[in-house]
């Protein structure tokens, strides 16, 4: 219709009408445009908002993978420094024998918390979405994404090197079926401590894989208070977003 109106004006030579028919095509093109980005504008927050909300559970979920793995963590601590003063001391005790045993079996997991990423990973492909979001929350994201991606490669490491077997792999070590539990054998040190404490071999085997756990619950304490404060800072974008 505008163009009709607009091929009669030209050919009237009308050109105030040509004018305001020409000024009524741009600004409704312009209208149009604008709310073509608007909506695009409010898909992209909406969606921003459903990815921080995945990126919430997840972090907590790694939380929760966290907690899990340094509760086994804690209860090795419970025991290890006991058997180490055990060997330092050479106790001939079946009882100091059996803690040490058990120290030795408590160590024989490996860490791997069950991670995940794929929230995170997804929000990493979306420019669009961080575009929408604060420098504050850009910088602890890539700083959790950061650290998440070390632990990962660490405890992979560690996986590698199969140091849940270093200790057990001594021909010391017997592990044998357990009368009170079938399905769960046990560990026993042939010849009681005395025939380990002065085997520099097993003594070294055995600090190196105690300064592991140590160090292994260290570092995913640290990642974890990492995840806590994001969680926060999750919390805030959200809020601002909606």
């Amino acid at each position: 219709m505008i163009i009709r109106r607009m091929a009669d004006a030209l050919r009237r030579q009308d050109w105030v009408t040509v004018l305001i028919e020409f000024v009524l095509v741009i600004a409704g093109v312009l209208i149009a445009l604008q709310v073509n980005n608007w909506n695009e504008a409010r898909s992209n927050t909406h969606g921003a908002i459903s990815t921080l909300n995945r990126l919430h559970s997840e972090v907590e979920a790694n939380i929760a993978a966290i907690d899990t793995e340094l509760e086994e963590l804690d209860q090795v601590a419970e025991t290890r420094d006991a058997s180490l003063q055990a060997i330092e001391a050479c106790d001939s005790s079946a009882e100091a024998a059996d803690q040490v045993a058990q120290t030795v079996w408590a160590m024989t997991g490996d860490i791997l918390p069950a991670f995940v990423d794929q929230a995170a990973d997804g929000l990493s492909r979306r420019d669009d979405y961080l575009d929408l979001m604060s420098n504050d929350f850009r910088s602890a994201f890539y700083a959790y994404t950061g650290a998440f991606s070390d632990e990962q490669e660490q405890l992979q490491i560690n996986y590698g090197l199969m140091w849940n077997r270093h200790v057990v792999d001594h021909p010391a070590i017997l592990v044998e079926a357990n009368p009170d539990r079938m399905a769960a054998p046990r560990i026993v040190i042939t010849g009681g401590l005395p025939a380990v404490c002065e085997d520099t071999q097993f003594v070294s085997r055995l600090s190196m894989t105690i300064v592991w756990h140590a160090s292994t619950g260290f570092r995913l304490r640290l990642f974890r208070q990492r995840a806590e404060d994001f969680l926060a800072v999750i919390e805030q974008e959200r809020e601002a977003l909606q």
